[in-house]
């Protein structure tokens, strides 16, 4: 279970460092704060 949190968090990660790579309107902190909340699927 704590395998696939890891593993969905490290996803999470590289999507927040994409998403942010394309001239996204959020920065980094924004969409790792979004993240956190589970706002981004």
């Amino acid at each position: 279970m704590y395998e696939w949190l890891d593993k969905k968090r490290e996803e999470q990660k590289h999507n927040i460092e994409i998403m942010t790579t394309i001239c996204s309107p959020y920065t980094a902190a924004e969409l790792q704060e979004m993240a956190e909340h589970g706002e981004l699927e």
